[in-house]
């Protein structure tokens, strides 16, 4: 009944209130296996992640990049070439050809998962060197396809004489800028995404970078375009330029300040890190409803990632609010499907309400949902409990449902626990509710 009645307010209000319900598979990693394999990989585990309770996947960048077969897709040098063409040294792109693309979509579809686009709409790489008025010299800036669609010159460049968003930091390192501004750019990339959704089959979309475009044209983006849900990829840890952000846009983002908290317990192996930082934290704690909460992602993986205890940090957003994601290679590299699962089940089948944080010290997190308490211990050296708390739950028996403490107290008339404290292991956690 509860995931119904979220489902229903997610489609009366769509890409907010999908984040009231909802699990999120990271669907690749850097440097998937090459070879174009990768959509076949995908495809072969729709039933499997759908039978976890996964509701959606995130796919990589579609798009046929400037090192072909060998791109991850973020080298964006044909929008309209997902694995058709001839072109950089392959028909397919690294993750395969696409017809193997959208079989791919409709294994998913076919389990009632919805698949977003890895997005990347600020740059491009691998056109043709071309004579720039704008610059006085040369840029590789002309972009010519065999099928004629979204081609571009230095017109569709910064500089080009117009008015256009200009992030001054680190935008146009990746390659020339595209002006979102010039009608031609902005148009066809609307038409781009709607292909996308329409011909293709996806069902929303990851944006990259979206620092480097106005969030104002992602908005008219968005409304052209009409997918179902969009979360962009905005880098940053300040929590207010993340609201600024999706006021403007009106897309979700990605929780980086709070991945950063779960990051800092995750690795502090010695139990320094004050829990107290995990209360309301993060952008999830400000604006649930638009935050994407995440351990780990292809990029942070490779240069900042949680290298001990991950579970800690899963515990932490399979728990609360926001739209949770897991990254592929955690879950089936790193072989913690089995301890994510259960979290998964909870979070699909239990998990409602607003977050009461009932108790927290240096050492211990307990929070409460409608359905269940959460204890989440960074202490390497102890179990840790925080007293008699009253639960919701007179004359109860009570189990952990992730499996991790066997014990089945009871509750008096009261609520309180008869001769128990609820607990969490050492450097673990636990998810108290009363047994269905």
């Amino acid at each position: 009944m509860i995931k119904k009645y979220l489902y229903v307010l997610f489609f009366l209000l769509p890409n907010s209130c999908f984040l009231c319900a909802g699990v999120l598979m990271q669907g690749f990693y850097w440097d998937v296996p090459g070879g174009g394999t990768w959509y076949n990989v995908l495809s072969s585990k729709s039933k499997e992640l759908s039978s976890a309770g996964f509701t959606a996947i995130w796919f990589p960048p579609p798009t046929k990049g400037m090192s072909g077969g060998y791109s991850m897709g973020y080298d964006v040098f044909d929008h309209y070439d997902l694995g058709e063409y001839n072109q950089k040294g392959s028909i397919e792109t690294r993750f395969g050809s696409i017809d193997e693309l959208k079989t791919a979509i409709k294994a998913y579809h076919s389990v009632n998962m919805q698949v977003y686009a890895d997005a990347v709409m600020n740059h491009m790489t691998g056109g043709d060197l071309e004579d720039n008025p704008y610059t006085g010299g040369q840029t590789w800036t002309k972009f010519i396809y065999p099928h004629h669609k979204f081609e571009k010159n230095y017109e569709c460049f910064i500089p080009n004489g117009k008015n256009c968003f200009e992030d001054e930091y680190f935008c146009g390192d990746w390659g020339p800028e595209l002006c979102h501004e010039y009608s031609y750019v902005g148009g066809e990339l609307k038409k781009w995404g709607k292909w996308l959704i329409d011909e293709v089959g996806f069902d929303g979309f990851r944006l990259d970078a979206v620092k480097c475009i106005s969030p104002a044209y992602i908005a008219s983006w968005k409304s052209d375009v009409g997918a179902k849900f969009i979360v962009g990829e905005f880098w940053d840890s300040n929590i207010s330029l993340l609201n600024n952000f999706v006021n403007q846009s009106g897309i979700a983002v990605f929780d980086f300040p709070l991945r950063d908290q779960l990051r800092d317990m995750c690795n502090d192996t010695k139990g320094y890190f004050d829990m107290r930082r995990l209360q309301k934290a993060g952008f999830a704690g400000v604006n649930p409803f638009m935050a994407v909460t995440f351990v780990e992602n292809h990029d942070v993986a490779r240069s900042d990632s949680v290298i001990t205890d991950k579970m800690l940090a899963y515990a932490y957003i399979l728990t609360s609010e926001g739209y949770p994601t897991v990254f592929w290679k955690d879950y089936y590299d790193y072989n913690l499907k089995p301890y994510i699962d259960p979290l998964i089940w909870i979070h699909e089948n239990l998990a409602s309400g607003p977050t009461n944080v009932l108790y927290v010290d240096g050492d211990i997190y307990v929070a409460a949902r409608d359905n269940y308490i959460v204890y989440i211990n960074d202490n390497p050296y102890s179990g840790k409990n925080a007293g008699n708390i009253k639960t919701p739950w007179p004359n109860a028996t009570l189990k952990d449902y992730t499996g991790n403490i066997k014990d089945t107290p009871k509750t008096d008339a009261s609520g309180y626990l008869i001769d128990y404290y609820l607990w969490a292991p050492a450097r673990g956690y636990s998810v108290w509710g009363p047994v269905k």
